[in-house]
């Protein structure tokens, strides 16, 4: 009979990398992305439990977005390791989070965003500097400019792109303001999801791929784009 769980106010957890496909290597699982982080913090929050989120690097970027999720709050602390956290696998008093997400998207808090002036009555945001966006010899502007001519026209943007300036609580709040999200696989598209919800989400991709597995399996809407070349 196995004993019965531990009872402390205080959950224990460690960042479990064990589901991550083969494709992520270990350089890559030592420098959690944004979208990385928000899957990874849901899965927390999602566990309702106060508790201790023990993470292997150093330096974490986005440590202050706790803060900003709604259940955030509840958790207490995180650890720093320049080590791995193979010695908490065997331990029963620590349970594994994973990386990918498992349950809902945590949700945003409204308090927690920085407001933007002048924009639009009726937009969608658009990002497309991800590593995920496609592009050939046809599109000279941008996979954005061809898509939002070929695929929705009379839509307007605003493009919350990293190069455009935007902190992340100032494009938390352009996307609070939106109809949804388009863009690549990205960090900006999970971000998207603890704002307007996943299934306001379209990501394009150059095939059906790896690419936003896990966001399309909380409703994000997965479109393909194949552009030719000319002859």
């Amino acid at each position: 009979m196995t004993s019965p769980p531990n009872n402390a106010a205080i959950l224990q957890c460690a960042v479990s990398y064990k589901e991550w496909p083969s494709w992520r290597d270990q350089e890559d699982q030592m420098r959690l992305a944004l979208g990385d982080t928000i899957e990874l913090f849901s899965n927390c929050i999602n566990l309702g439990r106060p508790l201790e989120l023990t993470i292997n690097w150093k330096d974490f970027k986005y440590r202050d977005l706790l803060d900003c999720l709604d259940g955030g709050e509840n958790i207490h602390a995180i650890h720093n390791l320049s080590t791995g956290i193979q010695e908490f696998r065997d331990r029963p008093d620590v349970e594994l989070v994973p990386v990918l997400i498992k349950g809902p998207y945590a949700r945003f808090r409204s308090d927690r965003m920085e407001p933007v002036k002048e924009l639009p009555q009726d937009f969608l945001t658009l990002q497309w500097d991800g590593e995920t966006t496609p592009f050939t010899e046809t599109l000279e502007n941008g996979i954005g400019k061809y898509i939002e001519e070929n695929f929705y026209d009379g839509e307007t943007f605003v493009n919350v792109s990293g190069s455009e300036g935007y902190s992340l609580l100032e494009t938390a709040y352009i996307m609070s303001q939106s109809k949804g999200h388009v863009g690549a696989d990205s960090g900006m598209a999970h971000l998207a999801s603890t704002v307007v919800g996943p299934t306001k989400v379209h990501v394009w991709d150059q095939e059906i791929s790896r690419h936003g597995y896990h966001g399309k399996q909380q409703g994000w809407v997965h479109r393909v784009i194949t552009v030719k070349p000319e002859d």
